[in-house]
């Protein structure tokens, strides 16, 4: 199964990083991903028969295999977006000690 060698994947890159316990992150991106591959996998079952060229598709099928392409595409977007904003309890602080940076301008 080819989610289990994914999730296993996964799960080796996080300990390989010196980690062991997984962040709710961690476990955010998994889920999703998982959703994401589970999408595509609908989406190649629905086609499958037309691209092998064993039968013909009907046209709601191939919309319903677009919007599980669309729904996979915006699921990994929304974890693996570098661009996205980040929450404020993601900012942490702009300056590691402001006494400091105060005293650096006065002098």
């Amino acid at each position: 199964d080819k989610g289990q060698e994914i999730r296993a994947g996964v799960i080796q890159y996080f300990e390989q990083s010196g980690r062991s316990q997984f962040t709710k992150e961690d476990v955010k991106i998994i889920v999703v991903l998982e959703s994401a591959l589970l999408n595509l996998g609908r989406c190649i079952d629905l086609v499958k028969p037309a691209g092998l060229l064993v039968s013909s598709v009907p046209a709601a099928t191939w919309s319903k295999a677009l919007f599980n392409l669309e729904e996979s595409m915006s699921r990994i977007k929304t974890v693996c977006d570098p661009d996205q904003p980040l929450e404020a309890s993601q900012w942490g602080k702009l300056f590691d000690d402001e006494k400091v940076t105060l005293d650096e301008h006065s002098t």
